[in-house]
């Protein structure tokens, strides 16, 4: 086993966490055990049941802390995503109602080319009647900019 890429330890207050982003879980965990982790992570070497107790372990693994080592978990986290985009009962969508900025960051994609375009009302309409389309839709997840208050009106 390996500690999982997407498993961050830290201490607070002479309290030790272990937090897995995928899982999305946190673990109050002692302090040797938490000594043994770091070590094991910096090092990038495995880690067994031997090493740390075995209750412990268990719970890491059940957590998605820790990984089989042949496994890729990027190709997990892409499964993961494929499987909520084909869902029928939740929806997740990024949406931009315009392009129109006027930050002129330096690493930005439009590199001076600032076109005042927007969100039609056709989009928007479009937007709501995929939205509504969904019968089976349980949860909707919406990322866009703050000048977008007239969308969660719908709800």
């Amino acid at each position: 086993m390996k500690i999982s890429n997407y498993t961050f330890l830290f201490e607070k207050s002479k309290e030790y966490f272990v937090f897995n982003s995928l899982s999305k879980t946190f673990l109050l965990i002692d302090k040797e055990s938490f000594c043994i982790l770091v070590e094991k992570k910096n090092s990038k070497a495995e880690i067994s049941e031997k090493d740390i107790d075995k209750e412990l372990f268990n719970e890491l693994k059940k957590r998605l802390m820790l990984c089989e080592n042949h496994k890729d978990e990027f190709l997990i986290i892409k499964s993961m995503l494929m499987n909520i985009r084909n869902s029928d009962n939740q929806m997740h969508l990024t949406i931009a109602p315009t392009m129109d900025c006027c930050f002129s960051c330096f690493y930005c994609f439009e590199k001076g080319n600032h076109n005042k375009i927007y969100m039609t009302e056709d989009v928007m309409n479009a937007v709501i009647k995929n939205i509504k389309r969904r019968k089976n839709l349980q949860n909707i997840y919406i990322r866009g900019l703050l000048k977008f208050n007239f969308f969660i009106m719908i709800f």
